[in-house]
């Protein structure tokens, strides 16, 4: 497994590539300490940057889906859904 906040600053540096002029991002982050984790390092590396959260949900990674937070995710009209 990638440490969180590696695979947070990877995520952020493909975003910074691909979108040098910043891009809206919709999360799907687990509700546990992983899920704040990768939070806290995603809003740390986009710090600065063009790159704006516009939407967070949370699940319970024991959830049999997700189908309410991805329709939630769906409608913030973000450009990138990192989960």
């Amino acid at each position: 497994m990638v440490p969180y906040n590696l695979e947070a600053r990877m995520w952020v540096d493909y975003l910074k590539q691909k979108f040098p002029n910043g891009t809206t991002v919709a999360i799907l982050e687990a509700d546990n300490d992983f899920g704040k984790a990768y939070e806290y390092w995603f809003k740390k590396f986009i710090a600065g940057s063009n790159i704006k959260i516009v939407d967070t949900e949370k699940h319970d990674p024991a959830a049999p889906n997700v189908t309410n937070q991805m329709t939630t995710l769906g409608n913030s009209k973000a450009e990138v859904a990192i989960g």
